[in-house]
């Protein structure tokens, strides 16, 4: 058996919103503001109804419930005690530290909780008493809630029902009869009331300043009742500092990093000022539609300002020119500026398509980050007077490399030209030449003999990634350790260059040593394999795990499933982004040929020509009707940024918002990263685009080139590469 109270529980999604001061002490709350007002440009009700519900989410998904955050935080506690209690755990000693200062201030905000219930004053009460608070809160509840009312006859009544209806009818009747008791007394009353004059009734019609509006709000007591939207005046208080005040004040109608300074000016908006002159040294403009680019004096194409670039007199009319200014019907005024720019800067003109790049708005981006995101070290740098490629620190950096000890050491020495070379044994009068013993050069100096030396320098070729093969082989002793060593490439996308640069340099000293001192030694016949394998040896031993075994496995290309066809595109850069191009492969569910493209951008990096290539392959396949495509690229950092939220400040975030968007369109896209190995077909066209005139090339017919790969991709041919062993 059931017994039931009668009544329904409430419903507690019926209750209304009420701001939990609380929620002012978390650490993203602020940011939770700043962000949606930033968003905001419409009536401050409007926007603090809709920031109801964004708050209402907030509380749900990351702020949580209090007393459940602090009952699984003293669990943990408990735990991490009875654990200590047995042995010493520096792991758990911090972690304890760490959830000390996380519990102290869920105990902060368990207070102010309690304190926002019991709506009682700070100045009245002096510490805060948690339990205190409880009770008035469960004390003021029940005193706030009718229970019962006297009808008419002076009988109680406690019927919910009931009790609505004599409280609707109350007040209905407490106005039936006005109009009658109004026309019999008013005129009693016009001479009952003083009058105003004329001057204090001017001041009452006189316009609110913002100023009269904020100290009214930070007069009133911060936990006083709620308005009807639930929120407190604390919520007001706090988050005052969110309106745009130094805009208003010092720029109404520029951008920030143009304003002007004048001698009347705060010394604190003169400091920030100061401060952003040495922020634009390192500030660029993303193309977007133009309209806020200053085409000859601001930095966005690549790193240039292009009035220093001009080959002839800029007209002064010209000068404050936008760059959209310069574009009529989606195409740059090239008659314009042909007499006033060198070819190869036209040439990196032509190669942005200002069809994507007008779809969005011009956006400022760091220019000293790959990602265009601001980041402190960049910034030490800059205001050090050195690029970010030059760490003054380069001996913690080799000290820090993630290596063996002994690897570390020969880099030091190395760095400081200390190694025992013919040039250096020459030099203190141990040998009669200084030439090199395995070549014809004639000195063998540090450079020599882990770069140049032809036993040693072809494999470098083939191992350092193609962007920096040109500064690689032509820099200093200095410098060429310092690119190495800021470099953040991942070999095999895992291996920091930096240890596999650092190992490869103390091998071929080892070889050359061996060669010069040991009998019957020889360099591998298969340098290349034994050096890969060695370093994914030598990194998995740093890791502690085991060494996992170099083999190799066939891999091979498979036809899309049936309906679909398969879109396989690759890019590629040369000569240091001065050619660069992509190519792009379309085929059906059988394997057989549907169409091709050779494009040639004329400039741009790698990265640019990658994610170029898969945005318009995918563009095109939706323009040819195909609505069941599966896409392959071969790089994992393209298709990780393609997958990313946050590209809001890369340099190529046009691009890549672009293929986000284009995806989202009714049809039925996989995009999926393949080997190199398997994408040999739009490798081969991506490499012979680069020979090609710049522009677009359609191919309805496979180029003789890349016949054998497609048929060996229809035949289900595997490519060996080499893989480690699991």
């Amino acid at each position: 058996m059931i017994c039931t109270s009668g009544n329904p529980p409430p419903n507690p999604a019926a209750r209304p919103f009420r701001f939990e001061a609380a929620w002012i002490s978390y650490d993203s709350f602020a940011a939770l503001v700043e962000d949606f007002w930033d968003h905001r440009d419409g009536h401050v009700t409007d926007s603090l109804s809709i920031f109801t519900d964004v708050l209402k989410n907030w509380n749900h998904t990351v702020f949580g419930n209090i007393f459940r955050r602090k009952r699984q935080l003293m669990a943990r506690l408990k735990g991490i005690q009875t654990a200590l209690c047995k042995s010493v755990n520096y792991f758990l000693l911090d972690l304890k530290k760490d959830l000390l200062q996380e519990y102290n201030d869920i105990l902060k905000q368990e207070e102010v909780f309690w304190f926002q219930k019991s709506r009682e004053r700070w100045v009245k009460l002096g510490d805060r008493n948690t339990q205190y608070f409880h009770t008035s809160t469960l004390f003021r509840r029940k005193r706030n809630k009718i229970e019962a009312l006297k009808d008419d006859s002076s009988a109680w009544c406690y019927e919910i029902d009931v009790l609505k209806e004599m409280a609707v009818s109350f007040y209905k009747l407490l106005y039936d009869d006005f109009d009658q008791v109004a026309n019999a007394e008013y005129p009693k009353l016009t001479c009952s009331f003083p009058s105003l004059l004329a001057d204090d009734l001017r001041r009452f019609s006189l316009p609110i300043h913002d100023n009269a509006i904020k100290n009214a709000v930070h007069s009133i007591g911060a936990f006083k009742a709620p308005e009807p939207n639930g929120f407190q005046a604390i919520f007001f208080q706090k988050c005052w500092s969110k309106a745009k005040v130094l805009q208003g004040k010092y720029f109404h109608d520029k951008q920030f990093l143009t304003a002007d300074v004048k001698p009347y000016n705060s010394f604190t908006w003169k400091s920030i000022m100061k401060g952003c002159e040495v922020l634009k040294q390192g500030i660029k403009w993303r193309l977007g539609n133009g309209e806020d680019i200053e085409f000859w004096n601001d930095i966005w194409l690549d790193n240039f300002i292009l009035r220093e670039l001009a080959i002839n007199l800029v007209p002064v009319e010209h000068l404050q020119w936008k760059v959209s200014e310069y574009i009529f019907d989606g195409k740059w005024k090239l008659n314009i500026l042909r007499g006033l720019l060198p070819d190869h800067i036209l040439a990196s003109l032509e190669a942005i398509d200002l069809q994507v790049c007008c779809s969005w708005k011009d956006k400022v981006i760091w220019k000293l980050s790959s990602d265009g995101k601001f980041s402190t070290s960049s910034a030490r740098s800059l205001l050090r007077g050195t690029p970010p490629s030059v760490d003054l620190s380069i001996f913690k950096k080799i000290w820090r490399i993630q290596t063996l000890p002994r690897i570390k050491f020969f880099v030091w020495l190395a760095y400081l030209n200390k190694l025992l070379t013919n040039d250096l044994r020459w030099k203190r009068k141990m040998v009669d030449l200084p030439s090199c013993s395995l070549c014809s050069s004639l000195v063998e100096d540090v450079l020599h003999a882990i770069r140049d030396c032809s036993h040693v320098s072809q494999i470098w070729q083939k191992m350092v990634p193609s962007f920096m093969q040109s500064s690689f082989f032509s820099a200093n002793l200095n410098d060429w350790f310092i690119l190495n060593l800021n470099c953040g490439v991942l070999f095999r996308d895992t291996i920091p260059w930096p240890t596999v640069f650092s190992f490869l340099a103390w091998r071929f000293w080892k070889w050359r040593n061996k060669l010069l001192f040991v009998d019957n030694f020889s360099i591998p016949l298969n340098a290349l394999f034994s050096l890969c394998a060695e370093v994914e040896a030598l990194w998995s031993t740093l890791e502690h795990s085991p060494p996992k075994l170099r083999v190799e496995m066939n891999v091979k290309w498979f036809p899309p499933s049936t309906g679909y066809v398969k879109l396989n595109s690759d890019g590629c850069s040369k000569n240091g982004g001065l050619l660069a191009g992509y190519g792009r492969v379309i085929r059906c569910d059988c394997g057989q040929w549907l169409g091709g493209y050779v494009v040639n951008l004329g400039y741009g990096t790698n990265m640019f020509a990658e994610i170029s290539g898969i945005y318009y392959g995918l563009k095109l396949a939706w323009e040819l009707g195909f609505r069941k495509v599966e896409a392959e690229l071969d790089s994992m950092v393209v298709l990780k940024l393609i997958q990313e939220d946050d590209v809001e400040f890369h340099p190529y975030a046009n691009l890549i918002l672009s293929c986000k968007e284009l995806m989202k369109l009714d049809w039925q896209v996989f995009l999926s990263h393949i080997y190199r190995e398997t994408n040999s077909s739009a490798d081969c066209l991506a490499n012979l685009s680069v020979s090609w005139p710049i522009g677009v090339h359609t191919l309805d017919s496979a180029p003789v080139a890349i016949e054998s790969f497609l048929k060996q991709d229809l035949m289900g041919v595997g490519r060996r590469r080499p893989n480690l062993e699991t």
